[in-house]
């Protein structure tokens, strides 16, 4: 039986889905549920640090076991693009393969490059590769600004057409907050009121892991979860 699987898609490239992956990581250690990430491709410079993305969630990532390969291509171009210029492609169904075998270890988490709709391979985008995991519960993560609202609808309605529906809005608060940052999450809720959606505080993973969700945490992360969606 696969165990629950957790999509962290997002409304731009830079948008914070890799600390809110971490986050969460941070967050099932502490509650003792078993919980791993895994994302699949990369390109561009290194990230924090000289550190990459795939990098920081294999530190992040509880288990002590050697964490999948991620493919890394050097040009910051979309992976599809840096991949030709190395004369490689994406191969998604060894991908797929690596996620089926993670998902029998524990649940979870997915981080894909760039943007929800950003190409995930030659024919693909992120969402709909997405979309050949029905199962999968879809975390959006958007910036607590002014044009979130539009963000959350335009993603949510284009999301919609794959039959893909996000079950949790996490909102990243900016450096420099704006006028409707203490107030998106409420105009959210009256637009989106079968969404959870959360305002995350700013800080490291473990702080961050503070603000999430507690009740979508538990309830989508047990281990019975995917049995009970799929009734």
């Amino acid at each position: 039986m696969s165990e629950p699987l957790v999509v962290i898609l997002g409304v731009g490239t830079g948008i914070g889905k890799t600390h809110v992956a971490c986050s969460m990581l941070a967050w099932a250690a502490a509650n003792g549920i078993p919980l791993s990430a895994y994302k699949p491709i990369e390109s561009g410079p290194r990230g924090i640090g000289d550190r990459t993305d795939a990098m920081r969630l294999a530190d992040a990532n509880m288990f002590h076991v050697k964490p999948p390969a991620t493919l890394h291509f050097d040009a910051p171009l979309a992976p599809t693009l840096a991949a030709a210029l190395q004369s490689q492609r994406i191969p998604t169904p060894a991908i797929t393969s690596t996620i089926q075998k993670l998902r029998r270890k524990s649940a979870l988490l997915l981080e894909l490059p760039g943007a929800a709709f950003s190409p995930f391979d030659a024919e693909l985008s992120n969402a709909h590769y997405v979309a050949m995991h029905p199962d999968a519960n879809i975390v959006l993560v958007l910036p607590n600004e002014l044009g979130v609202l539009s963000d959350a609808m335009a993603y949510t309605m284009a999301l919609g057409t794959l039959n893909l529906r996000p079950s949790l809005f996490l909102l990243n608060t900016p450096r420099h907050a704006d006028a409707s940052t203490s107030r998106n999450h409420l105009d959210l809720r009256d637009r989106f009121p079968y969404v959870t959606i959360a305002s995350l505080t700013r800080g490291d993973a473990a702080h961050v892991s503070s603000s999430l969700p507690q009740q979508w945490m538990r309830t989508t992360l047990s281990p019975d979860s995917t049995s009970k969606r799929r009734r």
